[in-house]
């Protein structure tokens, strides 16, 4: 979505208004403390109010959001959500308060809290079907010292993309990693891979571990090739990629 048509759907405050109560009450008012879904509608102070039938319990479709109780008008939040989910290199804090006008503890607090709600709904999420995974690294290596899986200060993380039969990527997880022993690896894949799933790595020794945890497991002996030579690892060495272009967006000396 361009600049342009997302200012034409969410650039003023009734419009931002009607798409959050769209997302939210899109099937009506439901009482968030007892799901009551009979209600009355009423105005306080200009605000739309659903009351719950049951208990009286009032809300409105900011209420329990990142925008409950928030100064900023929601044409600020919406925009803050459009610079950082457009970016492909990630926007620092400081570039969105130059982007949208605000001091810098503002924006450095909206960045946060917006990556934070992304975060919190996305990680439950286990992916199913076609999975691919590998290990990565991030920052820790100097100059001359040993790299890859070796490196012993590096950040370690495992990637892994779900994709679907015509081979097009549906879901992205990273997860930290202490080490790569097989302790780690099974926990690993309890924590983010559904029980049917089939997966498929490198050769490595230790990644044997997550086939207990899924129903299917494959390893792919890369050596003495490389992962990028074989089109099953193609997905998960571009989403790698990118998530390092993406974190030097915002801290540069990753």
């Amino acid at each position: 979505m361009s600049l342009n048509q997302f200012l034409e759907e969410y650039g003023s405050e009734e419009k931002c208004l009607n798409g959050l109560e769209q997302a939210r009450w899109n099937k009506g008012f439901s009482c968030p403390k007892c799901g009551n879904n009979q209600y009355s509608i009423f105005y306080r102070n200009g605000n739309k109010h659903g009351q719950c039938s049951r208990h009286k319990h009032q809300s409105t479709v900011r209420s329990g959001t990142l925008f409950h109780s928030s100064k900023l008008p929601l044409t600020q939040w919406f925009l803050g959500l459009y610079f950082i989910t457009q970016s492909k290199t990630n926007i620092s804090a400081l570039s969105l308060k130059r982007h949208l006008g605000v001091s810098y503890p503002t924006a450095w607090l909206m960045r946060h809290k917006l990556m934070q709600t992304m975060l919190e709904r996305e990680q439950p999420r286990q992916l199913s079907g076609g999975v691919v995974a590998d290990d990565a690294y991030l920052g820790g290596v100097t100059q001359g010292k040993m790299r890859g899986r070796g490196a012993k200060k590096a950040g370690l993380f495992m990637a892994a993309v779900e994709v679907d039969e015509d081979s097009v990527v549906r879901y992205v997880r990273f997860d930290p990693l202490s080490d790569l022993s097989a302790k780690s690896i099974k926990e690993w894949a309890e924590k983010s891979l559904q029980k049917k799933c089939h997966l498929v790595t490198d050769g490595y020794c230790s990644l044997p571990a997550a086939g207990s945890a899924i129903s299917s497991h494959e390893q792919v002996v890369v050596s003495p090739l490389k992962p990028s030579d074989f089109d099953c690892f193609r997905w998960i060495n571009i989403v790698i990629s990118n998530a390092k272009t993406s974190m030097r967006g915002s801290i540069p000396w990753v």
